[in-house]
C-alpha cells in the first residue's frame, strides 16, 4: 500500500500512468505486504441416535485479515500528528488477524420427508479489531 502527496496539481483527463509518474510517494505512508500462515482445523462428528434422530457437533477455527482501510484513514486524517512519531508501517505492524473458535451443535429429526434441524452456534473471538482514536495525534 502506498499513499502519494503533491497530487493537487493533477487534474483533467490523465491516464493512470501519467498520474502516478507525476505524484510523489510519501515514504512515511508506505506499508510492506504481509503474508499470514495459520493452521485452521475443522472437525465434525455425527451420531445417529435412532433411525430418525441424529446429532452432530462441529468445531472450526477461522481468521479474518486486519481491515487496513480504517487504520489508513485514521493515519491520513491526523497525518501531521502521526507523522511526528510514527510511520504507517508502525501502525500496521501491530495489527493481528482476528481469530475465532466456532462451535456448532445440531439435532436432526427425519420423518416422512420432513427434515427438522435446530442448530446452535457459538463463536469466541480473539484479537477483534476496533477503531481507536489517538487524541494526542489530533483525532477525536
Amino acid at each position: 500500500m502506498q499513499y502519494y502527496t503533491n497530487t493537487t496539481s493533477l487534474s483533467g483527463n490523465l491516464s493512470y500512468e501519467s498520474a502516478l509518474s507525476n505524484a510523489i510517494a510519501d515514504p512515511r505512508q508506505r506499508v510492506d505486504s504481509t503474508t499470514y500462515n495459520k493452521l485452521l482445523p475443522n472437525l465434525s462428528i455425527d451420531y445417529k441416535i435412532t433411525p430418525r434422530l441424529s446429532t452432530a457437533f462441529q468445531y472450526s477455527k477461522t481468521y479474518g485479515r486486519p481491515d487496513w482501510g480504517p487504520q489508513a484513514s485514521a493515519y491520513q486524517s491526523a497525518s501531521a500528528g502521526f507523522k511526528a512519531t510514527h510511520t504507517m508501517q508502525d501502525i500496521f505492524d501491530v495489527l493481528k488477524p482476528e481469530m475465532a473458535d466456532n462451535y456448532e451443535w445440531s439435532l436432526t429429526y427425519d420423518r416422512h420427508g420432513l427434515h427438522l434441524k435446530p442448530v446452535m452456534f457459538y463463536s469466541k473471538y480473539t484479537d477483534k479489531e476496533v477503531s481507536v482514536y489517538d487524541t494526542s495525534a489530533g483525532q477525536s
